[in-house]
């Protein structure tokens, strides 16, 4: 059985959940959807963070926007990638 602090925790984390108190955030979006629109489409604006370093590697990971290179990679496979169709997709992220 698992300690009762833990159980507590748990439930008030999951309620929590259903009721976001966050606000619009523009540069979630931009540094997740613009990344992976440049990456599978071949154009798109990159801020500085994601381009190569001097010394190699970038200074952002590839974790959170290769969730929309998934997405939108499919929808190019499957002849879905029209306008609509990926400004829909914003919203669902």
């Amino acid at each position: 059985m698992l300690p009762k602090p833990f159980l507590l925790a748990l439930a008030f984390r999951s309620i929590s959940l259903l009721f976001p108190q966050t606000y619009f955030q523009p540069d979630e979006y931009w540094q997740s959807l613009e990344v992976a629109h440049e990456y599978v489409f071949g154009y798109g604006f990159l801020t500085w963070e994601w381009r190569d370093l001097p010394d190699g590697g970038r200074l952002r990971g590839w974790i959170w926007p290769g969730v929309f290179v998934i997405i939108y990679r499919f929808l190019q496979v499957t002849g879905l990638d029209d306008t609509r169709l990926l400004v829909r997709q914003k919203f669902w992220g």
